[in-house]
């Protein structure tokens, strides 16, 4: 397996206001994800999770290297940086048009 397709590893996780987390990944990459758009309004067991209190109790599974929350849900590692490397991207694009 080459360097390309390893799975992403999350190793330290941070809660934000408005459904953001800080995330740090085992290759040393970083930087915030929105998970806004993912939770609010999605009922089901995304519901707890629009509480900022239980937001803030998710926490690094680190047997499967991603974050979970006490309910089971749980995000893709390689979904979340791909995430990240968008959101920073429409970010920068955003700042260079103002």
């Amino acid at each position: 397996m080459d360097s390309n397709s390893k799975c992403a590893t999350i190793t330290e996780v941070r809660p934000l206001k408005n459904y953001r987390l800080s995330l740090v990944f085992a290759d040393g990459t970083s930087g915030i994800v929105d998970l806004a758009g993912d939770i609010l309004g999605r009922g089901g067991e995304f519901t707890a999770m629009t509480e900022p209190a239980y937001f803030g109790k998710v926490e690094v599974n680190n047997e499967l290297g991603t974050i979970q929350w006490p309910n089971g849900v749980d995000y893709c590692p390689d979904l979340l940086r791909e995430r990240l490397k968008t959101q920073h991207h429409q970010s920068r694009r955003l700042r260079r048009a103002s």
